[in-house]
């Protein structure tokens, strides 16, 4: 199940926008790829949206940054960021991912901070 912004951050936004962050997850249509989405959903477009989004995995010193990615657009209702990180086939790996979820207008900013993260390891496939 995806993360979501609260519902307090949804209501301070006029155009009642949504981040998300799904599990970090293997690649659907790439091998040897591990995949996070995080999507921004406005009721109505918003004249600045903008993510900016990491992916870390579990090492035993700590959490690496593997992966970044970001998306940025005006006049949008629907936003998109990916953080693809190309891994060793048959490699085991707990991740998670952190995107900061911005819009902007009539010379404000909005902003959320949405994570998720797997609790069982991935295999790379």
């Amino acid at each position: 199940m995806p993360l979501r912004m609260s519902v307090e951050d949804q209501k301070v936004n006029p155009w009642r926008c949504e981040g998300m962050a799904d599990y970090p997850h293997p690649s659907r249509t790439t091998p040897h790829v591990i995949n996070q989405h995080f999507d921004l959903k406005c009721a109505i477009p918003a004249p600045h949206a903008r993510i900016d989004a990491a992916m870390y995995r579990k090492r035993w010193y700590g959490w690496e940054k593997v992966a970044t990615g970001s998306a940025d657009k005006r006049n949008t209702a629907r936003l998109r960021a990916v953080t693809p990180w190309k891994c060793p086939q048959g490699q085991r790996d707990r991740f998670y991912g952190i995107g900061l979820f911005r819009v902007e207008g009539g010379g404000k900013t909005w902003s959320a901070r949405v994570y998720n993260e797997n609790e069982t390891h991935i295999v790379c496939s």
